[in-house]
């Protein structure tokens, strides 16, 4: 623990807080565009457990 009070106690660099930064709007925007991917096939799926729930009844 004394070595992370070292290493997290010098203030960060701009560089460090910009990477920092640009890692985090990239890794936000992944996740992003996963959320939407994983909605489009929930909604497909949806679509097609009502066709099959009016074709075999339900």
């Amino acid at each position: 623990m004394a070595w992370m009070r070292r290493v997290f106690g010098v203030p960060a660099t701009e560089t460090q807080m910009g990477l920092t930064l640009a890692l985090c709007i990239f890794s936000m925007s992944l996740m992003a565009v996963a959320l939407t991917w994983q909605a489009q096939v929930i909604a497909k799926q949806n679509a097609v457990i009502h066709m099959l729930q009016t074709k075999f009844g339900g």
